[in-house]
């Protein structure tokens, strides 16, 4: 119910155009989340002519050290233990040579105890 000045009213308006402002940062965001991975896309095709490239090993993959950092472990039923759970961050490769292992979570090997 409003009063004689209609306050009620006005404040619906003001909701109204809170709601309107959110969507708009909203879209604003996601727009700028998009340059972002526009960005990330043109650089990596950069490095690819250079001779770098990325490595993202898949879930479930044995951790090879060679390759792989293993930051982390954790229970992950119906993933094998040692096996890679997800990546963290890529690894990169300049050819034949490492530049960065991809750093990774683990499954965690069942307790001995049971």
């Amino acid at each position: 119910m409003a009063d004689s000045n209609g306050s009620t009213n006005g404040k619906a308006r003001s909701q109204d155009k809170v709601r309107v402002a959110l969507i708009g940062v909203g879209n604003c965001a996601n727009s700028f989340l998009q340059g972002l991975h526009f960005i990330e896309q043109q650089f990596l095709a950069a490095l690819e002519e250079h001779g770098v490239s990325r490595l993202t090993p898949e879930p479930g993959q044995p951790l090879d050290p060679r390759v792989h950092q293993a930051l982390h472990e954790e229970d992950a039923p119906g993933v094998a233990p040692g096996a890679i759970v997800r990546v963290l961050l890529p690894g990169y490769r300049l050819h034949d040579r490492l530049l960065r292992p991809a750093q990774v979570v683990v499954a965690r090997r069942p307790d001995a105890d049971g």
